[in-house]
């Protein structure tokens, strides 16, 4: 893990033993081992324990008084900084020449943001990796272009493709499933507990997780679960890397990372008697810089869903979970689609509600495939939806 992070840091980053480093993260993010990971170097480290916008300037004062040379944050907090704060206007910011992204999709427009309105000759690294690799598949490279809305190239020594439903490299431009074709220096040896830290059992159990996990979307690739593009290569680059969102099932509505299984228990133990299934995806929001939970359910045949059925579901997700985890939409269906070996599925539902054609979807996977025609009608309805609220909000 220390190799891959010194091949990122000095061979793709030019991170120099004259480099301040800070990184805005808690110690439970992969980006806190990323960051202290740049100690062999030999560089400055800064750590902050705080809101990073309780006050906007706090961590761009940082900047001119430590002089910060790489400052890394979230997507998420570029762009809630763009609504209320122009740091170039108030900050010499001189020492600053590399701003890394990653969390969630950096929308082109915080591209925009970054450039005029922070420094205009940085380098803005946006990245994509894993905890799981607590490392990085794309990212930034001080040898080649950025271009707006896209990472600018594929880490050295991971060899990362885009692929469609039936296991076939996507063409330039193409949206598919980032896979990784070869194994790589970081590459998790298998879940805990490994052969001889257990019992004979236990590792077998642990193997076939780790094995279901990465290894069986496309036998013995491993598939990572972020919904990607890459593009023609430009500039040397061998094709840029557009961040689609995730391809599974974790929610993540203003950065807040949780699983739909934690729906479907409050919904399926609380209303059982009223909904008899359901499915809960993200929808793509703020030019893909958040998305909202919808909620789909099934009632029992012939009932129809009332808004104090509403109502109840959100309260009742809302004193079990959190208020993050309320759905933005509750909205009834006749259909929750399923694969043949009788898995809710929830990727191709996504897919389709944030734009996806259906054929992009492999239907010979489904139990009932017929059932995504009225997510195609759906997605069609909630986009527009989303566009509208952008138009009136952008009015105001």
């Amino acid at each position: 893990m220390l190799l891959q992070a010194r091949k990122e840091l000095s061979i793709c980053g030019d991170i120099q033993e004259s480099d301040v480093f800070f990184y805005y993260t808690t110690t439970g993010w992969m980006m806190w081992n990323f960051l202290v990971s740049a100690l062999p170097i030999g560089c400055t480290l800064v750590l902050y324990d705080g809101s990073p916008l309780r006050d906007p300037a706090y961590l761009w004062n940082l900047v001119d008084e430590l002089g910060i040379s790489i400052f890394g944050t979230s997507a998420k907090y570029i762009d809630t900084l763009s609504r209320k704060y122009k740091p170039r206007e108030h900050h010499s910011l001189k020492t600053l020449r590399h701003i890394y992204s990653t969390g969630s999709p950096l929308a082109p427009q915080l591209y925009d943001y970054a450039y005029q309105h922070i420094r205009p000759n940085i380098l803005l690294g946006s990245i994509t990796g894993g905890t799981d690799i607590c490392s990085l598949f794309a990212g930034m490279c001080t040898a080649l272009p950025v271009y707006r809305g896209e990472l600018q190239c594929r880490m050295l020594g991971m060899a990362i493709e885009s692929f469609d439903a039936t296991g076939k490299v996507c063409p330039p431009n193409q949206s598919g499933e980032l896979v990784c074709v070869k194994p790589f220096p970081c590459m998790p040896a298998g879940f805990w507990p490994l052969p001889g830290f257990g019992t004979e059992g236990a590792v077998k159990v642990a193997c076939e997780r780790f094995y279901q996990a990465y290894f069986t979307e496309y036998q013995g690739i491993w598939y990572h679960g972020d919904h990607i593009l890459i593009t023609e290569s430009k500039g040397g680059n061998g094709g840029g890397v557009v961040m689609l969102g995730r391809s599974d099932g974790v929610l993540n509505p203003g950065g807040v990372r949780f699983g739909s299984a934690e729906l479907y228990d409050v919904v399926e133990h609380r209303f059982g008697q009223d909904i008899q299934d359901c499915l809960a995806v993200g929808q793509s929001i703020m030019g893909g810089t958040d998305e909202r939970v919808l909620l789909f359910v099934k009632l029992h045949n012939g009932d129809e869903l009332s808004e104090t059925l509403v109502k109840q579901i959100k309260a009742e997700i809302r004193a079990k979970r959190s208020p993050r985890h309320v759905p933005s939409k509750i909205i009834q269906v006749n259909d929750i689609p399923y694969t043949l070996n009788g898995k809710r599925v929830e990727v191709p539902v996504k897919k389709l509600i944030n734009g996806a054609p259906l054929s992009s979807i492999n239907a010979a996977t489904l139990s009932n495939p017929n059932s995504l025609l009225v997510y195609v009608d759906l997605g069609v309805a909630l986009r527009a939806e989303v566009e509208s609220t952008a138009v009136v909000n952008g009015k105001a």
